[in-house]
């Protein structure tokens, strides 16, 4: 099965604001730019049942809490107010009260208007004991492999692997290859494809790595899972599964 996909917000390319860098320039070296993400403003934006709250799931926003704090801000038509920061070494958090659940929800600022659709909470992982990843280019027999030595050795029966923006084969393919591992009786993938964060900085090094981080606190939609094991990928880097 994959029904689980994210509903992100990414600021437009060619416009502003855009984040500002974690990092000071006098750390960073040559390149870091390249997978520092300047844009995404939330991963997901998912409503929470138990809060009767908007969750929107952020990397570090740094200066772009100025966008949450100056929108008018509606689901479904309806406008919010009385949102709440919470603010982590490595992502942030808005929580924006909401008695219903919505279908969508938009940001309207004077310059620009963001828009994403609402993701509900799933019980497919409830009691489930489950692997969750990261993972952009890995071979798929070798990710076959790995996910059945967790089956057998964690007993693991569930697995969750957020692709990090794979060009090496299709989405599909990865839901296939997890498909047909023994003993998994629930399996996930659920496309990722944003900004990994650099490590090309000689001091603060894992200081802008937000989606692995981001990608961890989306287990926000599974409840009542135990994990057996996560770990973090780097991209087109097999043995960082394992």
């Amino acid at each position: 099965m994959n029904n689980l996909a994210l509903n992100p917000i990414v600021l437009p390319a060619d416009g502003t604001p855009q984040r500002r860098h974690i990092v000071p320039a006098k750390y960073r070296l040559e390149g870091y730019d390249d997978t520092y993400d300047f844009r995404t403003l939330a991963y997901d934006v998912i409503w929470i049942e138990r809060q009767k709250a908007l969750l929107f799931v952020c990397p570090k926003l740094l200066n772009l809490e100025t966008v949450f704090k100056q929108a008018k801000i509606t689901a479904s038509g309806e406008t919010l107010s009385r949102h709440r920061i919470k603010r982590y070494r490595r992502h942030d958090e808005v929580w924006i009260a909401c008695p219903m659940p919505p279908l969508d929800v938009t940001l309207d600022l004077q310059e620009i208007s963001l828009y994403a659709k609402v993701s509900r909470q799933t019980d497919v992982f409830n009691g489930k004991n489950v692997l969750m990843t990261k993972s952009k280019d890995n071979e798929l027999p070798w990710i076959s492999d790995w996910l059945h030595h967790h089956v057998t050795d964690q007993s693991a029966n569930a697995a969750l692997i957020f692709d990090n923006g794979s060009t090496q084969y299709p989405l599909s393919d990865l839901q296939q290859t997890m498909e047909t591992v023994a003993g998994l009786d629930i399996a996930v993938s659920v496309a990722s494809d944003f900004p990994f964060g650099s490590w090309k900085a000689t001091k603060l090094l894992h200081r802008s790595m937000f989606y692995q981080t981001g990608m961890l606190r989306l287990r926000t939609h599974n409840q009542n899972m135990t994990v057996a094991a996560s770990a973090i990928a780097e991209r087109k880097t097999v043995g960082d599964l394992s």
